[in-house]
C-alpha cells in the first residue's frame, strides 16, 4: 500500500508539471502569435526547423545518455 502511494504521488506530480509547462506554451505561444508576421522569413524558417527537429534531438540525447549508462 505505501508503495502505491508513493507511485500514485509521483504521477500525480508529473501529470502536474506536464500540465504547467503546457499551459505556459499555450500561453506563450498565443501571446507571441500577432509578432510571428513581423519577423524576417528566415527567422520563421529556423523556427520551423527548429520545431520539427527538437523532438528527434532529445530522443537521440537521451538514446545517448541510456547508451551511455548501459
Amino acid at each position: 500500500p505505501r508503495l502505491g502511494a508513493r507511485v500514485a504521488a509521483a504521477l500525480a506530480e508529473q501529470a502536474a508539471g506536464a500540465f504547467a509547462v503546457g499551459a505556459v506554451a499555450l500561453a506563450a505561444a498565443a501571446a507571441l502569435r500577432p509578432l510571428w508576421a513581423d519577423l524576417p522569413a528566415a527567422a520563421r524558417a529556423g523556427a520551423g526547423a527548429a520545431f520539427w527537429a527538437a523532438p528527434w534531438l532529445g530522443a537521440g540525447a537521451l538514446a545517448a545518455d541510456l547508451w551511455r549508462r548501459a
